[in-house]
């Protein structure tokens, strides 16, 4: 028996801003959906389609912090696992704590394989495998899409996505932490009888575990996005060359207007009040 932990997240989505108030950023309770994150439903995905191959395989839930998001929870359970194990924790915990706590349960549970997203959608940090595979001092491999399980040799062989369409193959032994991308996933819907079977089942504690309060991570600077750069729209190929050579070398056609204001400060103020008066903006 291979016994397969998925991490799952629970997050809180928004998707729309309905309310009036800008004291809470105009947001209102009904504005947000309480589910898990998308890539671990990728890597639950992942799972199931080795149990398909192996039915022996034992697909164990983990999932850390309170619990929110029960209903899909239990969606999860559903689909095929065996059992959901909550790490309480009210901790504010960087990547490397959650690793910890999420690396001492699937080694409590003696994990062969384990799965998890490769980002959250709220933090989208990247991490927690990483760390996971540090701790269990196993090996890791990220944005996979795809995995074959060899139990002859205990090993599995990933497809993982390296950027711009590349794709590329890689083995290793188990046990291995392997982090999910969302691939072309054709995603399941529970049986009535399996959602009603893991609506009874209850959502067990994970005994023995120890929160690390030492935060060996901290945020030094959030940086804002970068600016996006101006639209610069196509010459009109209707144009001779000459001129569309100097559209695009000015970025646009129509001639930007100026005065230069020179003298003492009497000078340059009446030259901006009489440019104001001018255009409008002030009453002459």
């Amino acid at each position: 028996m291979m016994n397969v932990v998925v991490c799952i997240k629970q997050i809180e989505q928004t998707y729309a801003r309905t309310g009036m108030d800008p004291a809470y950023h105009f947001l209102t309770p009904e504005d947000h959906i309480l589910r898990v994150n998308p890539y671990d439903e990728a890597a639950l995905e992942i799972a199931l389609k080795i149990k398909e191959h192996v039915p022996e395989t034992r697909i164990i839930l983990v999932t850390l912090g309170k619990i929110i998001a029960e209903a899909e929870l239990k969606r999860c359970l559903a689909l095929g696992g065996e059992a959901i194990f909550q790490i309480d924790t009210t901790e504010t915990l960087d990547s490397q704590a959650k690793a910890k706590l999420l690396a001492a349960a699937a080694a409590q549970l003696r994990a062969d394989l384990i799965l998890c997203g490769k980002e959250s959608m709220d933090r989208q940090n990247g991490q927690v495998g990483a760390f996971m595979a540090r701790h269990l001092e196993c090996p890791f491999i990220s944005a996979i899409v795809d995995l074959e399980y060899f139990a002859e040799d205990h090993c599995v062989k990933a497809t993982r996505i390296c950027g711009r369409g590349v794709r590329e193959k890689i083995q290793c032994r188990l046990p291995a932490v392997l982090s999910a991308d969302m691939g072309a996933f054709a995603y399941r819907v529970p049986k009535y009888a399996d959602i009603e079977k893991a609506n009874a089942a209850p959502i067990q504690p994970a005994i023995g575990l120890s929160e690390p309060f030492e935060t060996m991570l901290s945020v030094s600077k959030i940086m804002p996005p970068l600016p996006r750069t101006k639209k610069t729209l196509a010459p009109d190929s209707r144009l001779p060359a000459s001129q569309r050579i100097q559209q695009l070398l000015t970025g646009s056609k129509i001639e930007k207007k100026g005065q230069i204001l020179e003298g003492n400060s009497e000078v340059l103020v009446e030259g901006i009040i009489s440019y104001l008066s001018e255009h409008g903006f002030i009453e002459a």
